[in-house]
C-alpha cells in the first residue's frame, strides 16, 4: 500500500532556458506551491419524460498555479535594510512596503485543425499594471504627503528591497498615492497607510550581491537598471514550461507563464515573493 506524500520531497523547476520563470525560479527559495484545475461543465438533461438525474458535459480546463517564496534563495534576507523614498526624499519610519504586478491577460481559446484544444489558451497582453501600499508612523518633522492632486501623472519614487555595499537592489518608477489613512489612537503612535498606483515604465535595479528577479543574471552586473518587460509566452513552442515534482517519479509538466507577482519587505520578515502562473497548454501527469 502506498504512503501519503509530505511536502519535504516536492521541488519545482522552470525547465525552459532564457524565461523570466527561469529566473525568478532559480533566484526563490519556493515554500509553497499550489495547483489549481477547473473543468468547465454543461447540463445536457435530456426531455425524457423521467426524473432522471442531471447530465453533464465535461468541457475545457482552466488551470493556475499559485508559488511563494523567500529572496534570494542561495540566502534569504531579512527586510531591515529595505526603504521606500518619495520624489527625492526617503520616507520616515517607514515599517513595510508591497507591490503587486498583474501582468494582463486575454482568452484566445481557438478551433486547431490538428490537435483540438482541451486546455483554455491565454497569453499575456502585452501591458501591466503594478500598485503597492507602505506603512509609516506619522512624525514631527514633515506633513503627511496627500493623495494625488487633481491631473498627477506620477512622482518618482523608489522601493528598496536591500540595501548593498555600493548599489542597493530597487524597483522604481512613478507613482501617484491612491489613499492615506492615518489612525490617532492614545497612547499609541499615530500611522500612515499608504496605497499608490504604478504610472508608467517599473525598473529594477540589481544589488551588489544577488541577481535581478526576471532579467538574465548574466546580461547585467551590480547597479545595472532594468525596466521589467511583459512575461515570457510562446504559443508555437508551447513555453514556458514547468515540471512539478511532489514523489518519487511523480509530476505535473505545465506550460504557464507569470501572471501576476507580488513582493512584499518588513523590516523584521524576510523578503517574500508570491505569484500566479496562467496555464494555457497540454497538462501531463506522472
Amino acid at each position: 500500500m502506498a504512503n501519503p506524500l509530505t511536502g519535504a520531497i516536492a521541488t519545482v523547476t522552470s525547465v525552459t532556458a532564457a524565461t523570466d520563470l527561469k529566473y525568478l525560479f532559480d533566484m526563490l527559495k519556493i515554500t509553497e506551491l499550489g495547483l489549481n484545475f477547473d473543468v468547465d461543465e454543461t447540463e445536457i438533461s435530456e426531455l425524457s419524460g423521467s426524473g432522471a438525474g442531471v447530465e453533464m458535459l465535461a468541457g475545457l480546463t482552466n488551470g493556475t498555479a499559485t508559488f511563494s517564496g523567500q529572496y534570494p534563495k542561495a540566502a534569504p534576507m531579512i527586510g531591515n535594510t529595505g526603504l521606500v523614498t518619495y520624489n527625492g526624499t526617503a520616507v520616515a519610519f517607514v515599517k513595510d512596503w508591497s507591490m503587486d504586478i498583474d501582468f494582463g491577460e486575454a482568452e484566445i481559446t481557438a478551433f486547431d485543425g490538428t490537435t483540438p484544444p482541451i486546455v483554455k489558451q491565454y497569453m499575456p497582453n502585452g501591458i501591466f499594471k503594478w500598485s503597492g501600499t507602505f506603512n509609516a508612523s506619522a512624525n514631527s518633522a514633515a506633513a503627511p504627503a496627500l493623495p494625488a492632486a487633481v491631473g498627477a501623472t506620477g512622482t518618482a519614487a523608489i522601493f528598496q528591497l536591500f540595501k548593498g555595499a555600493t548599489n542597493n537592489h530597487t524597483l522604481s518608477g512613478a507613482i501617484n498615492y491612491k489613499s492615506l489613512g492615518h489612525t490617532i489612537r492614545k497612547p499609541d503612535v499615530q500611522q500612515l497607510a499608504y496605497s499608490f498606483s504604478g504610472s508608467g515604465p517599473l525598473t529594477e535595479t540589481q544589488g551588489d550581491t544577488y541577481d535581478p528577479l526576471r532579467v538574465a543574471p548574466a546580461s547585467s552586473a551590480p547597479g545595472t537598471a532594468t525596466a521589467w518587460a511583459v512575461p515570457s509566452f510562446d504559443l508555437t513552442a508551447l513555453t514556458p514550461s514547468i515540471v512539478i515534482t511532489f514523489g518519487s517519479g511523480r509530476t505535473y509538466t505545465i506550460k504557464a507563464y507569470l501572471k501576476s507577482l507580488r513582493i512584499a519587505v518588513n523590516v523584521g520578515q524576510p523578503i517574500a515573493i508570491s505569484g500566479t502562473l496562467r496555464m494555457f497548454g497540454p497538462i501531463t501527469t506522472a
